[in-house]
């Protein structure tokens, strides 16, 4: 007998031989779980929980988008109806001058003739003493007042239109912050279902892989043919239990920790869509002040 084989067939050599094979025999028996839980067409495993995780994200990225469009295209309709409505209110103030100055004009024209008297409420419209007999500060008093008169209709329609714009925008933020909320907490869900059913699935096979183990090497301890063997298959026992405690307890903890962070998610997008609103008001606030300000004459908002 050589060397090599003397020392081959020691208890100690024996018994790396008997764990190498008992590890052997334990991934053959759970190979097929292993490689269960990357089957596609399987059912609750690692890649159609993938799968699933993705197939409710771009759910939700299209539902995102499609809202986004929405908001954008109902906001263009509202801009653009606002300042159609703003064009005729500033058109008919013009026209309104134009007929108002045309009937000044002609009460002038008939005054000359003695055809037509000025009226206390022609003077008083004029800006002019009641009991004034001036026709020509009538005169002037009305075309003034024709021409204060429209700039104040044209004025009034430009604030309601930046008026009209600054709601038109709060409304488009509005679908927009709520459409990326949606989106970002159906995205955090779907990452929390993803994580929670990988710790599952790991802490499954985890257990499955110590059990398969102890259960292979557990003859051992009733007939161990070395020590080795015996604290092997005793170390074996201790660590199945020792696993399943473990991975229960890890389950718990990072199913815990994906609930704390989805939670901590969750309510981040809401927080975000109010600040995107409050943004929205302000921002629509601002510009209907500084409209106010440039019909005031003034250059400047505070």
């Amino acid at each position: 007998m050589t060397e090599i084989d003397t020392r081959s067939s020691t208890p100690y050599s024996n018994f790396k031989l008997d764990e190498a094979t008992a590890q052997a025999a334990t991934w053959t028996a759970i190979k097929a779980d292993y490689i269960a839980m990357y089957d596609p067409q399987g059912t609750s495993n690692l890649v159609t929980a993938e799968n699933s995780y993705e197939t409710t994200a771009q759910a939700a990225w299209n539902t995102y988008v499609l809202a986004l469009a929405t908001a954008d295209h109902n906001n263009q309709l509202d801009q653009a109806n606002s300042q159609t409505t703003s064009d005729k209110a500033q058109s008919a103030a013009t026209s309104q001058m134009t007929y108002d100055l045309s009937q000044v004009e002609n009460n002038l024209q008939k005054g000359s003739r003695g055809l037509y008297a000025y009226t206390a409420q022609d003077r008083t419209d004029a800006g002019v003493d009641p009991a004034s007999e001036d026709d020509a500060a009538i005169y002037e008093g009305a075309v003034k007042n024709a021409w204060l008169t429209r700039d104040s209709s044209q004025s009034t329609a430009r604030l309601t239109h930046v008026t009209q714009l600054g709601n038109d925008y709060k409304a488009a933020e509005q679908g927009r912050a709520a459409a990326t909320r949606i989106y970002q907490q159906a995205i955090r869900a779907a990452e929390q279902t993803l994580k929670d059913t990988q710790t599952a699935l790991w802490a499954t096979f985890a257990k499955l892989q110590t059990t398969t183990y102890q259960a292979e090497i557990a003859g051992w301890l009733t007939s161990p043919e070395s020590p080795w063997h015996e604290k092997a298959a005793t170390i074996a026992a201790a660590q199945s239990d020792r696993t399943d405690d473990e991975q229960d307890a890890k389950a718990i903890f990072e199913t815990a920790s994906n609930d704390a962070e989805f939670d901590y998610k969750f309510a981040l997008e809401g927080y975000r869509e109010t600040l995107r609103n409050d943004r929205a008001v302000a921002s629509s606030a601002k510009s209907l002040v500084d409209q106010q300000h440039v019909e005031d004459g003034e250059s400047y908002s505070e």
